[in-house]
This record gives C-alpha cells, sequence and structure tokens, in this order.
C-alpha cells in the first residue's frame, strides 16, 4: 500500500513555507538594504561585501530551500517486500525493515535511523498510524 500526503494539506504547507520564507528573506533583504542606504560610507569594506552578499545570495537560497521543500512534500511511502521504500520527486530511497535502528518523533513528523542513513516521514500522510504500526513492528 502507498502512503502520501494530500493534496490539500500539500498546498497549505507549500503556501505556509513560502509566506514564512517570504517574510524571513524579505525582512533580511530589507534590513540588509537599509544598513547600506544609511551606513554606506561609514562601514568597514568587510562589511560592505558582507551586506551585498546577503542581497545577492538570499533569492537564490529562497529558491533553493523552496525547491527542496516541494520535493519532500511529493513524498510516498510505500512497503513491499520487507522494505520501506520512500519516492521523493521520482527517485527512490530504499530500506530493508529489519535495518531501522530507531523511529524518533519530531515536530513535523518522524525521523527513521537506519543502517542505510536516515529518513523522514512528514506529517500530513493518510493513513500515517498504519504506516508507523508497519514500521515499529
Amino acid at each position: 500500500m502507498k502512503y502520501s500526503i494530500s493534496e490539500e494539506i500539500k498546498a497549505k504547507a507549500i503556501k505556509k513555507n513560502r509566506i514564512y520564507m517570504s517574510l524571513h528573506y524579505g525582512g533580511g533583504l530589507i534590513i540588509a538594504t537599509m544598513i547600506l542606504l544609511n551606513d554606506f560610507n561609514l562601514l568597514p569594506t568587510e562589511n560592505l561585501f558582507y551586506f551585498f552578499g546577503i542581497i545577492l545570495v538570499a533569492p537564490f537560497a529562497w529558491w533553493y530551500f523552496d525547491r527542496n521543500f516541494r520535493n519532500k512534500m511529493n513524498s510516498e511511502y510505500e512497503i513491499a517486500n520487507g522494505k520501506l521504500i520512500i519516492t521523493e520527486n521520482g527517485k527512490q530511497k530504499t530500506t530493508e525493515l529489519k535495518s531501522i535502528r530507531t523511529v524518533t518523533k519530531i515536530p513535523s513528523g518522524h525521523r527513521i535511523v537506519s543502517n542505510n542513513g536516515t529518513f523522514y516521514i512528514l506529517d500530513g500522510i493518510e493513513n500515517k498510524e498504519d504506516l508507523m504500526t508497519k514500521l515499529k513492528g
């Protein structure tokens, strides 16, 4: 059985994340711009480069983290033949159910530590309780 995040929850989470990131990065851009406009002649050269760097890098950081978040929201989880198969934007990651060492609750879902690495199962998945009982059992 495949487990995935419903479209409604996915749309709400992406919108909420974009608003939060816009406020976060937009606030940083406004502060950096105000400092440059008000104190341009008084700032040391190192600080000028630092604030120009903030202004140049912030839009790319916003794009990068937004893309990563959308990829995580497009995840599907499946248990088949004793393996946990996680499909994130078309890329599959698999781990044996026997190799799972710990399943820890985190604020936005669950962290699964196995011999193959660390995986995350986000909140908002349909039938998540069923998936978690299969993983822990």
